[in-house]
């Protein structure tokens, strides 16, 4: 999306719309049952491997993709929260300014993360801005790195199949 600059390709050699066009046997495929950092349950990882043999049949060009992260999966998911509780923290004085005062007027209303996340936010300093951009930076390099061999990637999108649906 032009509009969002997280989704602009850095690599401008890559037109995913082109690739679309080429024939499966130009494709060149990295595949990944768990990016060296997750454990993925085995029927996951056989659903996503077999996936992985047929593009091969198909023609396609499919090796594993090795990432090398520099972080804990621990220190990817704290990026993560630090994300999401800067977004909490910013919306909530947005709200406020606007004269929606959630945490004063409707503090018993908010789920218990919302809280979490904006307290967080709070007590972060310039020192935990570093370590997210490091983490940032390090996720960012290893997919850099991998679409630099790679068109596409093949890899589980969860860990775990999903839960049944009870009518109960």
């Amino acid at each position: 999306n032009p509009r969002d600059p997280i989704s602009l390709p850095i690599n401008a050699n890559k037109n995913f719309v082109e690739l679309m066009k080429k024939p499966i046997d130009k494709w060149k495929i990295g595949f990944t049952s768990d990016f060296n950092l997750f454990h993925v349950d085995s029927n996951v990882v056989d659903k996503v491997s077999n996936t992985a043999l047929l593009l091969r049949s198909a023609g396609a060009h499919v090796d594993e993709v090795r990432f090398n992260f520099k972080h804990t999966l621990d220190e990817i998911m704290f990026c993560w929260a630090w994300a999401i509780s800067v977004d909490t923290a910013i919306d909530l004085v947005n709200w406020k300014q606007a004269g929606l005062d959630l945490v004063n007027d409707h503090l018993d209303e908010l789920p218990e993360e919302f809280i979490m996340f904006n307290e967080f936010a709070r007590k972060c300093d310039i020192f935990d801005m570093r370590v997210f951009n490091e983490i940032r930076t390090d996720i960012l390099d290893n997919f850099e790195d991998a679409f630099e061999q790679f068109d596409v990637i093949v890899s589980p999108t969860a860990c775990c199949d999903p839960f049944p649906i009870s009518n109960n």
